[in-house]
Order: structure tokens, then sequence, then C-alpha cells
């Protein structure tokens, strides 16, 4: 069994280590992340939406819980993919025209 005073420098040690997980979310950049395709854009602010709402929830938990803050800042970093993955998808390609007449070769 840890002592009491290893035991809070183990708990201070996963704090830091949470703590520094939420500050690699933070340092992506998704301010103004705008969809190459508009008809995408309303995806890519739901799921910024939902990074902001799973960083709030770590940045709640940090002190007491670190293993659940751990685990929002984790789905916060998924969501900044999906919303990245979204931004970069392109507009589909038109459908070629359709070749009504088969006698025209």
């Amino acid at each position: 069994m840890l002592s009491d005073e290893a035991a809070a420098a183990a708990n201070d040690a996963i704090v830091r280590l949470v703590a520094e997980s939420r500050s690699l979310v933070g340092a992506v950049d998704l301010a103004g992340l705008t969809a190459l395709d508009p008809k995408k854009q309303d995806k890519v602010d739901k799921e910024l939406t939902k990074v902001e709402k799973e960083l709030a929830k770590g940045d709640a938990a940090l002190e007491d819980k670190p293993d659940k803050a751990n685990d929002y800042y984790k789905k916060a970093w998924q969501h900044a993919e999906h919303a990245e993955k979204h931004a970069a998808k392109g507009p589909k390609p038109p459908k070629p025209p359709k070749d009504d007449d088969p006698d025209d070769s």
C-alpha cells in the first residue's frame, strides 16, 4: 500500500498527464474549420460542438476523476478527427450524362 505522500504524488502525476492530453486536443486549431463541400459544413459544425462539450466535461472531471477526464478528452479528439474528415471531403463529381440513344455510335 502506498503512503499518503506517495499516493498524492502518483495522483498529481496522473492529473498532469491527463492535462497534457487535454492540451494536445486544445492545440489542434479547429476554429473556422470550413468544409470543402458547403453541404458538409453542418456535419463539421456538429462535430466541433461535440468537441467543445467533451472538453468541458473533461475539464470538470480533471481534479476529482482524472481517468474520466482522459476518456472525455479522447472523445473530444475523436470528434475533432471526424470534423476534419468531413471538412476534407470535397463535393461529389457530377454524374456523366446518360446516353439514351444506343444506336448513336
